[in-house]
């Protein structure tokens, strides 16, 4: 084997080995804005799909296929009557429920929360209801169902 070659692996070794200890926390941070991206996605898809189903006709439903990323959370919820489901996943922090209950806020009325690590957001869809809150995460269904009015959410 040449001895040039052997020092010029050593040296791609030497780095690459740097690239990852010192570029560890960039490409962290890149991979977790995509997995924000993702997410913002996800509710934008989730808005248009409502529209759509509002301009159906009633009793008719469109699935909603979600793909959020594992480390992060989409929720639907009645803002009127926001209790805590812990078996649908929704389980709101101390900031979330005085957020829900102060009206003035940014917060206040919003029916679609999405959570991504310790950071939350929220958006009001105002033709969307549902009688039961709930959360996913990962892949699933949500049926969006037009009720006339309203496009009333739920899980498959």
């Amino acid at each position: 084997m040449d001895i040039g070659l052997v020092f010029g692996i050593i040296f791609a070794a030497i780095v690459v080995g740097f690239a990852l200890v010192f570029g560890g926390t960039q490409i962290m941070a890149f991979f977790g804005l995509s997995g924000t991206a993702q997410l913002e996605q996800a509710v934008d898809r989730l808005s248009q799909q409502v529209d759509a189903a509002y301009n159906l006709g009633r009793g008719s439903i469109l699935e909603f296929e979600a793909s959020i990323p594992d480390s992060s959370k989409l929720c639907i919820i009645d803002p009127a009557n926001p209790g805590r489901n812990i078996a649908r996943g929704w389980d709101p922090d101390y900031a979330v429920s005085y957020y829900l209950g102060e009206p003035g806020n940014q917060y206040y009325g919003s029916n679609v929360w999405y959570f991504q690590g310790n950071e939350f957001n929220s958006k009001k869809l105002t033709r969307l209801v549902t009688e039961e809150n709930f959360c996913v995460s990962g892949r699933a269904t949500i049926l969006l169902e037009n009720l006339g009015s309203r496009v009333g959410a739920s899980l498959e």
